[in-house]
């Protein structure tokens, strides 16, 4: 009966140790690329990017991070979000911007992540 108590002491610790494991934030884990990925979503339609949606883009970041999204075009700078911490996750991609009906301006979407 004493054996029985102890295995399921120990299995139930264990569970719970894999199961925190799972949940606790990895500072190594990449959060850049897929919050990119959503913040991308957001600010597009039509395969054009809307510089007026930064702001905005920034509440698809993770839970719990501070987020940067940033827009690069002909050495022009919009950003959203507070100065990147050093050491912050990177991720950037190319962007298409409308600057005027018919008009679309290659530029470069980043977002730096970081708690």
């Amino acid at each position: 009966m004493t054996l029985a108590a102890v295995l399921a002491i120990v299995f139930g610790l264990t569970a719970y140790v894999v199961v925190l494991a799972d949940v606790t934030p990895d500072p190594r884990r990449d959060l850049a690329s897929p919050t990119l990925d959503r913040v991308h979503d957001r600010l597009t339609t039509g395969g054009v990017t809307d510089p007026d949606r930064l702001d905005d883009a920034r509440a698809v970041g993770p839970s719990g991070y501070e987020v940067n999204v940033s827009l690069v075009m002909d050495g022009l700078r919009r950003t959203a979000g507070p100065t990147p911490a050093q050491g912050a996750s990177h991720a950037s991609r190319s962007v298409g911007v409308e600057m005027r009906p018919g008009v679309v301006r290659r530029a470069t979407l980043s977002v730096e992540v970081w708690s």
